[in-house]
């Protein structure tokens, strides 16, 4: 593309060789900015290749009404349709900002109602975002994805918690349980997470103080893990056993229905398990009874 203008220095011709401007008879460069007319392509986390112009998505927000020179539409097919381009794109801003927000809000809104340490948040933030950018998540609610987030950051620092504690600090909806749990299996399944046997000696402090337990009954607990060894199956559920035959042998009145409410497991599980590895153990469905002693009165003649 020539240009008719001339050189600064000798008023040489002028001509362009794709890049600059440059004088035909002294050679001085008379100016290198260029426009790039190619469209700009871009490339999203996953290293796919979007273009802005053809898609959902614009560069920037604009105003209704009015084309690019300032000038009134009166067009009402055009009206519609910039209304529906303006509409897609905050859809598409409101995807990629206002979800992450949303879940960063559930994730310290329910960490917060837990009393989780700032780690275990930390680590459940990182593992939500992480679901919601691989598309695990797809079509989960904000709260049951904070829910099994924070189980399985909890887990996996060495501070589990119940899932019964953490669907109680949700909200109250319908299968909110059978959702987290169904969550929660997705998101450790989709990314990959190594998660680790969760040691029941570890939770015996804990559980003692919730059952109002002398904690010196510890030992005995640790006895009757020894004595059970190596186990498969909830932790819990090993530990609401070695806690029910400790309280058996140290003559603590705490029945099978007491204990398993506590550690939120079922009573049933407790009853199989101990007929397995305690046989000889009395099994106290209720609350234990003490038998009542037949006193001997006098009697005394009128």
């Amino acid at each position: 593309m020539d240009r008719t203008e001339r050189c600064a220095e000798c008023h040489g011709t002028l001509f362009f060789d794709g890049y600059e401007f440059t004088c035909s008879h002294c050679g001085l460069v008379d100016q290198i900015q260029t426009l790039d007319e190619c469209p700009i392509f871009r490339t999203d986390d996953k290293g796919r290749t979007q273009n802005p112009g053809h898609g959902p998505g614009l560069g920037s927000t604009f105003w209704l009404g009015w084309d690019a020179k300032g000038k009134r539409i009166a067009d009402p097919r055009t009206q519609f349709r910039l209304c529906r381009m303006r509409r897609q794109q905050r859809r598409a801003v409101q995807e990629k900002t206002h979800s992450a927000d949303e879940v960063r809000r559930a994730v310290h809104g329910l960490a917060a109602r837990l009393e989780m340490p700032r780690n275990v948040t930390d680590r459940a933030l990182h593992i939500a975002l992480s679901a919601r950018k691989e598309g695990v998540v797809r079509g989960i609610s904000f709260v049951v994805i904070a829910g099994a987030s924070l189980g399985l950051a909890s887990k996996i620092m060495g501070f589990p918690r119940p899932v019964d504690e953490i669907i109680a600090a949700m909200p109250a909806t319908s299968h909110v349980k059978a959702r987290t749990m169904t969550a929660r299996r997705k998101i450790a399944r989709g990314l990959g997470l190594a998660l680790p046997v969760i040691d029941p000696a570890a939770l015996i402090p804990r559980y003692l103080s919730k059952l109002g337990l002398d904690p010196a009954m510890g030992i005995e607990v640790r006895e009757a893990l020894g004595e059970m060894g190596q186990t498969a199956g909830s932790a819990y559920v090993t530990l609401a056993i070695a806690i029910y035959v400790a309280c058996c042998r140290l003559d603590e009145r705490r029945s099978e229905v007491e204990v398993s409410s506590a550690l939120g497991v079922s009573e049933g599980s407790i009853r199989s398990r101990l007929r397995h590895y305690f046989p000889a153990l009395p099994s106290h469905r209720g609350r234990i009874r003490v038998r009542p002693q037949l006193v001997f009165v006098p009697h005394r003649p009128r």
